[in-house]
């Protein structure tokens, strides 16, 4: 037992506590318990050997490293929470297991969290959620709403179950002199091991969720795809044009010059726009890696993939304007060149 139980302190006074609470339960060495930052090496050096078989943690969320800290992870964050779930994806055995305490932001955040959520749904299996109160984890100084994540490494997911803790009869919040009991698990661990549904419990089957999301989702990156392509065509154009009005500078710079500044600024229009639709296919094609992370209602994803068509659609009607007009004044000018040298071509 001495050298099985390890662990990792940063701040001084935690360590000195917890390393007290191992004395008191038993553990009279606990020369394993490490005065230092857990997150200082990150998740990508790890080892077999570093590896372990068991990890429970209430790290600390809502605060942020110090810089340089993210730049030894797989995925850049600076939240405590996201770098600690990194870490202990990477730390655990395969068939690891692992509790952890962590805010509903890790669970519904996107961008970053996003990516860390599928990494977790893709290499582990998220089994259960516990669903706590408010104000578990740190009232009276913030009602912050948490959960209770198990899970194993041995993935993917394919079910989630959820357990909604409720308060205890005539409780209406947690505070100090009305903590919580450990008494008030008596009834999730009588269902741990014979599962049902009932009015705290319920089921998502995951892997069907995931499916049907990447069905939806397949037709509007193909249509980014399509949309991206279009950007680098008319990219090419806008090139065409800088060449063209490098050439009229040549011929009659100072006969032509309202002309071209005018063909000028609608190039700069023309390329930033340009640019606008480059970015909205990247996007599109990059929500490859996020949907698991992006499970929304069918109608949410009804809604916002209904919007980013019509966004994308009105952007290349714009362009073809453009585009046109621009081609318009670019014959205008090649038409008066011509003119003015005699009617030779250019």
């Amino acid at each position: 037992m001495q050298v099985s139980v390890l662990g990792i302190e940063k701040k001084q006074l935690p360590h000195v506590l917890c390393i007290t609470n191992m004395m008191l339960h038993g553990i009279e060495t606990p020369s394993f318990i490490l005065h230092d930052n857990a997150l200082r090496e990150g998740d990508k050096g790890i080892t077999e050997k570093d590896r372990v078989d068991v990890i429970l943690t209430n790290p600390p969320f809502g605060g942020q490293e110090e810089d340089g800290i993210e730049t030894n992870f797989s995925i850049k964050s600076r939240e405590t929470a996201d770098l600690f779930l990194l870490l202990i994806i990477r730390l655990l055995k395969k068939g690891g297991r692992c509790g952890i305490v962590l805010p509903d932001g890790t669970l519904f955040g996107d961008g970053v969290k996003a990516r860390i959520k599928e990494k977790l749904l893709e290499e582990c299996r998220l089994h259960t959620i516990v669903r706590l109160p408010n104000g578990v984890a740190f009232n009276p100084y913030t009602g912050i709403k948490t959960n209770l994540l198990f899970f194993t490494k041995r993935g993917p997911t394919e079910e989630i179950w959820f357990y909604e803790h409720p308060y205890p009869e005539g409780y209406k919040s947690y505070s100090k002199t009305k903590p919580m009991q450990m008494e008030e698990f008596e009834p999730e661990k009588a269902w741990w091991n014979e599962r049902t549904e009932n009015e705290y419990a319920w089921k998502i089957d995951f892997k069907t969720l995931k499916q049907e999301a990447l069905s939806k989702a397949k037709p509007h990156w193909t249509e980014a795809d399509a949309h991206t392509k279009e950007a680098m065509r008319l990219e090419a154009e806008v090139r065409m044009i800088a060449k063209d009005i490098a050439e009229l500078k040549k011929e009659d710079e100072k006969k032509n010059r309202k002309k071209i500044k005018a063909l000028q600024d609608k190039q700069k229009q023309f390329q930033k726009v340009c640019g606008t639709v480059g970015g909205k296919g990247k996007n599109g094609t990059g929500g490859r890696g996020c949907v698991l992370a992006h499970l929304q209602s069918d109608l949410s994803i009804r809604h916002r993939a209904k919007t980013e068509k019509r966004d994308s659609e009105k952007m290349l009607k714009d362009y073809r304007e453009l585009l046109q007009e621009i081609t318009e004044i670019r014959e205008q000018l090649k038409q008066e060149l011509m003119n003015a040298i005699g009617g030779k071509s250019a």
